[in-house]
């Protein structure tokens, strides 16, 4: 048996990990779709996760399945950085105080840290997980 590809791995576990949260997404769930619900929308440092924002396709130029999809090392409300290197935020001129941002650092399948901003995580359900475990 040929090896997997680490890429064809990655798209596939995000998008089976995605399908499950949509499938929680129901009005008068059950109590345990709740729950599942509840969970998977709350990562915690420590969870496998998969950021949901890219799944359909739009994602930085350089971007792969490998970014999205990983453990999260933490989640932390940091500061905006612009893309203008030459800018600082005064908070006297612009008038309110440096806007922040949730910023979500993940470490993917191949072992890179990836720092995700403007982005949307969820945490990927343990019987997923499991059975990924199970499989290598």
């Amino acid at each position: 048996m040929e090896a997997m590809d680490i890429e064809q791995i990655a798209t596939a576990f995000r998008r089976c990990a995605y399908n499950a949260y949509s499938n929680v997404l129901i009005g008068n769930a059950p109590k345990v779709v709740r729950d599942a619900y509840e969970r998977m929308k709350e990562p915690r440092a420590g969870d496998w996760v998969i950021e949901t924002s890219t799944i359909g396709g739009m994602r930085h130029k350089d971007g792969t399945d490998l970014d999205g999809i990983g453990i999260l090392e933490k989640a932390a409300r940091e500061n905006v950085v612009f893309d203008d290197p030459d800018f600082a935020w005064d908070e006297e001129v612009e008038g309110m105080p440096h806007p922040t941002e949730i910023v979500y650092y993940i470490r993917t399948m191949d072992g890179m840290l990836f720092r995700w901003t403007n982005a949307s995580i969820i945490a990927i359900q343990s019987e997923l997980v499991s059975m990924f475990s199970k499989a290598t």
